[in-house]
């Protein structure tokens, strides 16, 4: 077989195995693409990278490909292990991060250093199609929220229109307009900036221009975003609108001010790109190189090539194997005690109690999106309990208590529930058996009454009140004990506003302290 032919063998050999490795991550980062508009950008992504990746290997076909196995089995063993890890650990982001990194130890055992590092903003570009960028853009939102209220308050003002801004909130002559958190501009931006980013890296010379596009490309973003904030507040005075941020007819709107923001950061392009210097030559940075020495290139290796195929193939096998142990309760649910404290379960528990374990959109929209159903669910729960106690003085809480035997992808505490509540949660610090405990809670107040939720997260035995040392707990235990369980808890109560309330959740607090201990009997450890 001539060297072409075996590198072209090798190639086809490599995808066959990336994909039965991968194949089931990339169809769960289609699957969050098509389910998330925070993602609904990453569908393009593999293919700019490809396109990328194809126009640099044009201008650089001078460069020689030969297999770096030195550096290239080393890496690909780093992200196999990172997969195997995020599998037994149940930590999906993990194992998505390790596609990319993986990706860049098999070019490495197949084309060599030089082409890597000649292709390495494809390869970084790779990232922004990994679902792993929630955390970073919800600390955006609360900013941008502000930003755009202040542009699109601006904006008014400059018309002149009487204004007022609140806050989030710019109050009109006629209407109210409320600038909640998916109208901050944020999903906007992230968008465009995937899309400006390789167009500056591949038609802009210097690095001066790629930023100043940049720049501009968020600062038209978000003068955009507040200019069709401004608009729906100007059409509702001249009555053409009903003030309405969200109606489903102020999407032409949007799309609008958007092409028009597209074409001019389209100008803002065309006249970066003008004028260009003349093109410096750098090592590895185009143009073709020229071989100082006559060193022979490493030659290609079958032995090599066939370990890391039976790396991939043996990583694919063993993740499927690699699936945590299910851990029963100790105890069933349904069978926690009926008194707890001096609260005492309700026979009959109210149609309230039935839907409590829905997150609502009103109780933690601060950080959060709604939903199409209004509330946020744990889903494929393996063991759940939803149940209301009462004490002596006539005070009720709801509890609500969801077991999960194993983890894995769809299936985990730290899904769209975890997330939102983790936004709009406060950390509440109490001691039982003077031994302090960390746990959360959410506090709204609407109409005149005031409710909450306060909630933890249960791991073995310990009191998680976040979804990050949740997650580490997760992997810690799946790697050591190959045990993914856990369950989340949450007690509901409510009052009218004012001092009533705050006892209402100070009796509350009780009761989640009396039942902390009670739960040892039936939670895993």
């Amino acid at each position: 077989m001539t060297r072409s032919a075996h590198r072209v063998t090798a190639v086809a050999v490599a995808i066959a195995a990336f994909g039965v490795c991968y194949g089931g991550i990339i169809a769960g980062m289609i699957d969050t693409w098509s389910t998330s508009y925070l993602y609904s950008y990453a569908f393009a992504v593999p293919f700019i990278a490809a396109y990328i990746f194809w126009t640099k290997s044009q201008e650089r076909r001078t460069l020689q490909a030969a297999p770096d196995y030195a550096l290239g089995i080393p890496l690909t063993l780093v992200g196999v292990t990172m997969l195997f890890i995020g599998r037994l650990g149940a930590t999906i982001g993990l194992q998505q991060v390790s596609l990319v990194v993986t990706l860049t130890g098999l070019l490495l055992v197949l084309f060599g250093r030089d082409v890597v590092r000649s292709h390495w903003f494809a390869l970084a570009y790779l990232l922004l199609m990994v679902p792993i960028w929630s955390a970073p853009i919800s600390q955006l939102q609360d900013p941008s929220r502000v930003l755009s209220t202040k542009i699109a308050f601006n904006i008014l003002s400059l018309i002149g229109l009487p204004v007022l801004r609140q806050g989030t909130n710019i109050v009109l002559p006629s209407h109210t307009l409320a600038v909640l958190q998916e109208c901050s501009g944020v999903n906007q931006l992230i968008a465009l900036t995937a899309m400006v980013l390789p167009a500056a890296y591949l038609w802009l010379d210097t690095n001066a221009r790629r930023v100043a596009l940049l720049s501009l490309a968020v600062a038209i973003s978000y003068l955009g975003n507040g200019a069709r904030i401004a608009l729906v507040g100007w059409l509702a005075v001249k009555g053409l609108g009903d003030g309405d941020l969200h109606a489903s007819y102020h999407l032409l709107q949007g799309l609008g001010v958007s092409a028009l923001g597209y074409l001019a950061i389209g100008g803002c392009f065309s006249l970066l790109s003008i004028s260009k210097p003349a093109a410096r030559q750098a090592p590895g940075d185009g143009g073709p190189t020229l071989p100082a020495t006559a060193s022979p290139s490493p030659r290609r290796r079958v032995w090599l090539d066939i370990t890391v195929l039976c790396i991939l193939l043996g990583t694919s096998v063993s993740r499927l194997s690699a699936m945590p142990v299910d851990v029963d309760l100790r105890e069933d649910l349904r069978s926690l005690d009926r008194q707890i404290g001096d609260w005492t379960m309700e026979f009959r528990p109210s149609s309230t109690a039935v839907r409590f374990p829905g997150i609502d959109d009103d109780l933690v929209d601060v950080g959060a999106y709604p939903t199409p159903t209004g509330e946020r669910r744990f889903t494929e729960v393996d063991d759940e309990l939803v149940r209301g106690y009462r004490n002596s003085s006539g005070d009720r809480v709801l509890l609500y208590i969801g077991y999960y035997q194993h983890q894995e992808q769809g299936k985990e505490l730290t899904g769209e529930a975890s997330r939102a509540l983790a936004a709009a949660a406060a950390d509440l610090t109490h001691s039982i058996d003077s031994r302090p405990l960390d746990f959360n809670e959410v506090v709204r107040e609407k109409d005149g009454t005031r409710r909450g939720v306060l909630f933890w997260y249960d791991v073995n035995g310990r009191i998680v009140p976040d979804i990050y040392r949740l997650k580490g707990y997760t992997l810690w235990d799946g790697l050591t004990r190959r045990r993914t369980n856990g369950a989340v808890v949450m007690i509901a109560w409510d009052g009218p506003a004012g001092a009533k309330s705050e006892a209402a959740r100070e009796r509350a607090i009780a009761f989640a302290q009396a039942l902390m201990p009670v739960l040892r009997r039936h939670l895993p450890s």
